[in-house]
């Protein structure tokens, strides 16, 4: 099984993800957490010139996002179970991993978390982060929390959660990615969730449409 989850910003893909990945016991790849890492764990030109991009909100080349995919990809093992969350985002790179998962004779499924663009605007005023393991937080969920549960390290607001941040992100979105969704449409591949309301009912939505095409 191979699931693709897709969502504006802050539409809740990661959360939705990791509950797939536990419940299905799946290879999770997580494009914006690999990046992260890459940029913590390495210093130069390049990775410098990632933060750079992620901070404004854009999406970094293809030939980078791809190459962070297939770092795993050419590990797993047939019929492997994989989960990609918030890729494939450039309408290039649809076509490149479709190719890819057609020729070991596969066929992903991909799953649109759709909210409306004044909810994405919403959800980044009220999130914070862990600098030091990257949890989120929630002011509306986890009122009064300053400090990560995990490792007690300050929270601090994402630069790509900022306002003027997000609104280009959104912008973004509806160049880059939705494209991709179109090419995904087109081949039948695509399955869109309502994004808005509680973690545990839009998980009911995802889990009952991937059991219906399982």
């Amino acid at each position: 099984m191979i699931i693709f989850i897709l969502g504006k910003p802050n539409s809740g893909k990661g959360t939705q993800a990791i509950m797939v990945e536990e419940k299905y016991k799946m290879t999770h790849i997580d494009s914006g957490k690999n990046l992260r890492s890459w940029v913590a764990r390495e210093d130069n030109y390049i990775t410098r010139k990632v933060n750079e991009t992620m901070d404004k909100g854009e999406f970094v080349p293809i030939a980078i996002a791809t190459k962070l995919w297939m770092d795993t990809l050419l590990t797993t093992k047939e019929h492997e179970n994989i989960l990609f969350e918030g890729a494939p985002r450039k309408y290039f790179e649809a076509e490149i991993i479709t190719e890819y998962f057609n020729w070991l004779g596969e066929k992903p499924s991909v799953f649109f978390i759709d909210i409306p663009d004044q909810e994405v605007l919403h959800r980044s005023a009220i999130r914070t982060y862990c600098p030091k393991c990257n949890k989120t937080y929630s002011s509306v969920l986890n009122p009064g929390i300053t400090v990560c549960e995990d490792d007690q390290t300050p929270l601090q607001v994402r630069d790509d959660d900022k306002e003027e941040v997000v609104q280009n992100r959104l912008k973004v979105f509806y160049n880059e990615v939705q494209p991709s969704l179109d090419f995904f449409k087109e081949r039948g591949m695509l399955h869109t969730i309502d994004g808005v309301g509680s973690v545990e009912e839009v998980f009911k939505r995802l889990d009952d449409m991937i059991t219906q095409l399982m």
